[in-house]
């Protein structure tokens, strides 16, 4: 995924060169790994708001920068982007704006706003790309918590099913199924006395939203999703992995021994 350095650094995109300046001191002061010795994550995320800062601090990098984005289909976009709302949009403002791009759009849904939402309409996920973009989060951003069993501990990897959601496959994630207009029978409008008349009950849509009966409105189904963990050598308990993954992004992981915390889920 290209990086948008304007996202990373919480900058417009015609931020003077001193907003770039002020923004790069908060920023690297609030993600400094001394300054975060409980999040792993921390480190990755300085690294990504310092490479910011140097791409937009250099004015000819910037430019050149600039004229990447304005190149047209290639331009880096992230999922707030293609969904039209801020990066500290809450949970529903996304659901809203993805929901409102289907009505507009019909079917079959533009595969891009479906990618967009599937990566920051559900909290886990969306904390994830959150990290990966270095910004901060309105997600679930809490550690996974796993058990270790002794034979995972002596191979130094193990697989870790993650609880999950994935957009509902009866309604792509729109919580609702658009059916043929009850009252005006789908056409939009109603015959009176040889004339038409806009339908009320639909709107002149021609039709009627009924609730997904599979995911029952939310627009998501439980899964879970496997992800493949490093187990560092001698680790201790409480220690801290961050693994990516396509879809959930930079996730923490919180290892614990099989025997220290019988609540977790022991991965072998």
């Amino acid at each position: 995924m290209t990086r948008d350095h304007y996202a990373v650094l919480g900058v417009a995109r015609d931020a003077s060169q001193d907003d770039i300046r002020a923004a790069r001191r908060a920023r690297l002061r609030e993600a400094h790994p001394d300054a975060n010795p409980d999040d792993p994550t921390a480190a990755e995320r300085f690294a990504l708001i310092y490479e910011a800062a140097e791409v937009l601090g250099d004015p000819e990098r910037r430019r050149a920068y600039d004229a990447s984005l304005r190149a047209g289909p290639g331009r880096p976009r992230t999922c707030y982007d293609v969904l039209e709302v801020a990066p500290d949009a809450s949970a529903a403002e996304i659901t809203e704006a993805y929901r409102n791009i289907v009505r507009a759009a019909g079917r079959p849904i533009p595969e891009r706003a479906v990618t967009a939402y599937r990566r920051i309409g559900d909290p886990r996920r969306r904390a994830g790309y959150d990290r990966e973009l270095g910004i901060p989060t309105r997600g679930q951003a809490g550690d996974i918590v796993v058990q270790v069993s002794r034979d995972a501990a002596r191979a130094g990897a193990a697989s870790v099913a993650v609880p999950d959601r994935e957009l509902c496959p009866h309604c792509d994630g729109f919580g609702r199924i658009p059916l043929p207009c009850d009252v005006c029978e789908g056409r939009g409008y109603w015959r009176w006395a040889g004339s038409g008349t806009r339908c009320g009950a639909c709107g002149g849509r021609g039709t009627d939203e009924r609730a997904c009966y599979r995911c029952v409105l939310s627009g998501w189904v439980g899964t879970t999703r496997t992800v493949a963990v490093r187990i560092p050598d001698g680790f201790h308990a409480g220690a801290r992995v961050t693994v990516r993954d396509d879809l959930l992004g930079l996730v923490a992981f919180r290892l614990v021994p099989a025997d220290e915390h019988p609540m977790a889920d022991e991965v072998q």
